[in-house]
């Protein structure tokens, strides 16, 4: 077994065997209002405009294909995690081809 990285970076001489796709249905959540407890508005690593330059780099680095969700509330708010569950159950439907 050998494990590569996205179909299109397969190999030629690799085409044509078996291969089984991890994960193909992928969401990035970014919580816009604070990455963790320390982060988030009041904390002593609140920096606005340092999260920021991180979700621009998330965005540009991101493949194609990603989706990105943006959550207006901080990474440990009941809101996040209600997001990510949703996320999660759709690209679970996603993957079994029933979105």
């Amino acid at each position: 077994m050998v494990n590569f990285g996205a179909p299109e970076t397969i190999p030629q001489k690799y085409v044509g065997r078996r291969f089984y796709v991890h994960n193909p249905p992928v969401t990035v959540l970014l919580p816009l209002r604070g990455i963790s407890v320390i982060s988030a508005a009041g904390g002593p690593f609140h920096d606005a405009e340092a999260d920021a330059i991180l979700f621009a780099a998330l965005y540009n680095g991101l493949r194609p294909g990603v989706r990105v969700r943006d959550v207006d509330t901080e990474i440990n708010s009941p809101e996040f995690a209600a997001a990510c569950a949703e996320e999660l159950l759709r690209n679970m439907q996603a993957a079994r081809g029933v979105v």
